[in-house]
């Protein structure tokens, strides 16, 4: 015999409480970068989205920054942060970067610069050429996730030579290796 509790529909304030609760478990929707621009003035990194949300990402005003790159995906965007050495030059230091709007922690070299990165996997990943500016050679390659920041992989150049094994991934390739 059945009660009569089961054969009532749900409260409509059950059915609110389980669809608020659903909504709040699913997962940030993709945010696609229509463009990244770098306003120079104002100091700051504008992102404009598709859906026409712009979001403006100040930036450190004793640096300069590099021209913004956006990813394959169009999800995230990455810039270089130049710093002056000795105050007579300034080298690309360090990344920003952000993915789906929010920034992406721990774009670290582990120690000296970062003089470049690229995205991998369409922009599910970056990978960061890191040495030091002066001194004895350390050129290192760290394989980064965007959603995480989680370091996946780190890869040394060979410090005499100045190139990669033959047999490293492709990811750890930047333009103008040896």
């Amino acid at each position: 015999m059945l009660s009569a509790h089961a054969s009532r529909p749900p409260s409509k304030a059950l059915v609110r409480v389980t669809l608020l609760a659903i909504a709040a478990a699913a997962p940030a929707p993709a945010l696609d970068i229509k463009s990244a621009t770098l306003d120079g003035h104002a100091g700051s990194v504008k992102i404009l989205y598709d859906n026409g949300r712009t979001q403006t990402v100040r930036t450190d005003p004793d640096t300069e920054t590099a021209a913004p790159v956006v990813s394959k995906d169009r999800r995230s965007v990455a810039w270089s942060i130049l710093r002056y050495v000795d105050a007579s030059y300034r080298i690309p230091a360090d990344v920003e970067a952000y993915r789906d709007g929010k920034p992406v922690p721990n774009l670290q070299c582990g120690g000296g610069v970062t003089l470049g990165f690229q995205f991998i996997d369409r922009g599910r990943q970056i990978a960061l050429d890191c040495s030091f500016p002066h001194g004895v050679p350390d050129e290192h390659r760290v394989l980064i996730d965007m959603d995480t920041g989680k370091t996946l992989a780190s890869l040394d150049v060979d410090n005499e030579t100045g190139k990669l094994s033959p047999n490293a991934p492709a990811w750890a390739r930047f333009p103008g290796d040896k």
